[in-house]
């Protein structure tokens, strides 16, 4: 956890990031939660990611808006890198709602069949 790193540095991305940046009015904390998840899939942090994954949830996106944010992130970031996006975000919504259907372990399971 950055707090036990540096906690220095984690004052300065508390202040800046969630005292200032997510206090500015023109989105709420749901597009806020959205637009991070999208910059760390595209930027491959999955630590960060699952962070704000869990942050959308807390903020009310759905599970399924989370999902289909990454079928659009294929667009324009790419397939794999939705997908690996994806793959992080089930983690979370796995361990936050589980034993809750999961339509990604519904495909690898329909692929092991053929």
């Amino acid at each position: 956890m950055l707090v036990e790193l540096n906690p220095d540095l984690a004052g300065y991305v508390r202040d800046f990031a969630y005292g200032e940046v997510y206090a500015r009015p023109g989105l709420g904390l749901r597009e806020r939660e959205l637009i991070s998840m999208a910059c760390l899939a595209v930027q491959r942090l999955p630590d960060q990611l699952k962070t704000h994954v869990h942050g959308a949830l807390n903020a009310g996106v759905k599970p399924d808006e989370i999902r289909e944010a990454f079928i659009h992130m294929a667009l324009y970031a790419g397939f794999p890198t939705a997908l690996a996006g994806l793959k992080v975000a089930e983690e979370v919504i796995r361990e936050v709602q589980a034993p809750e259907y999961s339509p990604l372990e519904a495909q690898d399971k329909g692929r092991s069949r053929s």
